[in-house]
């Protein structure tokens, strides 16, 4: 029985003996695997957390630069309107200017026609009393009477 004891001691023995040498000689890369890897977790615990701020960064940057944009666009909108009414107030006044000189330039002309119209009419007309004084003259009088008469017309001496 004591060979029974005395065996289960030293199974007992071995197995310490063996879990101190595993522990001896596992102990350091083992602690140094678990620290690299708690290192590890915690390096891509902090790089998460300042992608984290830098994302929020961004995302309050992109709110600011979003109604920046907004308000310029506003604000060209504003000035595309004032610009199209100025434009076309111009072009409206620029149209009544045009108009107008138009319009001048054909009632002088209309005048300048009128009055030739009328000027080639009157010397018609004076050629025509011409003429027909001279059918008139031609007819009721002989050469001396039309002499006689022009020189009374004239003013001139018999």
């Amino acid at each position: 029985m004591w060979h029974e004891t005395l065996k289960t001691i030293l199974k007992t023995l071995n197995l310490l003996i063996f879990l101190y040498l595993i522990y001896y000689f596992i102990k350091k890369p083992l602690a140094e695997f678990l620290k690299n890897y708690k290192d590890e977790i915690l390096k891509k615990r902090e790089d998460a957390r300042k992608k984290e701020i830098e994302a929020e960064i961004l995302e309050k940057e992109a709110i600011n630069l979003k109604e920046k944009l907004q308000g310029d666009l506003k604000e060209i909108s504003l000035k595309f309107e004032e610009l199209k009414k100025e434009t076309k107030e111009e072009i409206e006044e620029e149209t009544k200017r045009i108009l107008s000189k138009i319009q001048k330039e054909y009632e002088d002309s209309l005048k300048e026609e009128e009055e030739k119209a009328k000027q080639e009419i009157l010397n018609f007309i004076q050629e025509k009393v011409v003429l027909e004084t001279e059918n008139i003259l031609n007819k009721t009088m002989d050469f001396e009477e039309q002499k006689k008469y022009l020189l009374k017309i004239i003013g001139g001496e018999i």
